[in-house]
């Protein structure tokens, strides 16, 4: 029992590093261990926080779990218009969680960064994420006159 508990804190301790490094992997020049490390300086004294955003992304998640696990996969008979019927609602809901987990996730690194007093470079960012997309069409711009 002991034992799962410290590799149930273990894994979430890693996973709060690995969340935090997949964002400064995209929005800065690190990547691998390098982001691993930045981002444990990042979380000082945010550690508390990304815990508790760690639970809130898990409670916004229980209930995906559970709909699959528990009318999806066990051979419950409820007929096969609500096994289709939750199948849907499981495919709209995952993404949904999967695109708030990444907007939190950005919105805490900004907050890490500036807990930190560490200040967002907008024209490094923006050549940076230039440089990742591969077939980057530039967006046309009007020159607009305001009267």
């Amino acid at each position: 029992m002991i034992a799962i508990i410290l590799l149930s804190v273990g894994v979430i301790y890693l996973t709060i590093f690995w969340q935090l490094a997949n964002v400064i992997s995209v929005m800065e020049n690190h990547c691998g261990f390098g982001a691993m490390k930045k981002s444990r300086n990042l979380i000082k004294g945010q550690f508390g926080t990304a815990i508790g955003i760690m639970l809130v992304q898990g409670i916004c998640y229980a209930p995906i779990l559970l709909l699959n696990r528990e009318l999806l996969v066990k051979d419950i008979n409820i007929g096969i218009g609500l096994k289709i019927l939750f199948a849907i609602i499981i495919l709209v809901l995952n993404p949904l969680q999967t695109l708030y987990s990444l907007v939190v996730q950005t919105v805490f690194y900004c907050v890490c960064k500036s807990y930190h007093h560490e200040t967002i470079n907008k024209s490094t960012l923006s050549d940076h994420l230039e440089e990742l997309l591969v077939d980057h069409v530039p967006l046309l711009t009007e020159t607009v006159e305001i009267v």
